[in-house]
């Protein structure tokens, strides 16, 4: 199984089938001035190394649309 498959299970940004970068783009165009809260309940006995990935991932969009 790939992790562009349609499983149901949680997974870090960027490792499913949603286009982050197109989303972040779209908010971009909007000029969306509001929060975006990412939910990780992954690893609930270790979190961070999945909450970093997946915040190191979004911040990359970010930087890379400016």
């Amino acid at each position: 199984m790939t992790s562009t498959e349609r499983t149901g299970r949680n997974i870090e940004c960027g490792r499913g089938v949603i286009d982050l970068v197109s989303v972040m783009k779209a908010l971009g165009d909007i000029k969306y001035q509001y929060h975006v809260a990412l939910e990780y309940e992954i690893s609930e006995n270790d979190p961070l190394p999945g909450m970093a990935e997946s915040i190191g991932y979004v911040k990359g969009i970010l930087a890379a649309m400016k």
